[in-house]
């Protein structure tokens, strides 16, 4: 499934503690496009997590240039929502990976 990463929108991220959890898309970027990415943690009961803290990491890897990998800026509201920062710098389709521990 490939869908343009403008078009994410909000992404769920169930917490898992003490694990870590992973969330995979495919996207195709745009060369030097910002893309701001929403996560919002919740608990294991489905509810959302009232607090930050957790250590949450963004990355896209290139699909079709051996796997180049631009890392996310993370920012934690403080209230369980995160926003994750990334420009590509090379175009085409990638996979953006979502870490949550």
């Amino acid at each position: 499934l490939v869908r343009q990463l403008s078009k994410l929108g909000e992404i769920i991220v169930f917490f898992p503690s003490p694990s870590s959890s992973t969330w995979t898309s495919t996207s195709v970027a745009k060369v030097g496009t910002r893309y701001h990415v929403k996560v919002q943690s919740k608990t294991s009961k489905g509810e959302e997590c009232p607090h930050g803290g957790v250590e949450v990491k963004g990355e896209m890897r290139s699909k079709t240039h051996n796997g180049a990998v631009v890392y996310g800026e993370v920012e934690d509201h403080r209230d369980g929502t995160y926003t994750i920062t990334l420009t590509p710098q090379i175009a085409g389709p990638h996979q953006l990976l979502i870490t949550m521990d």
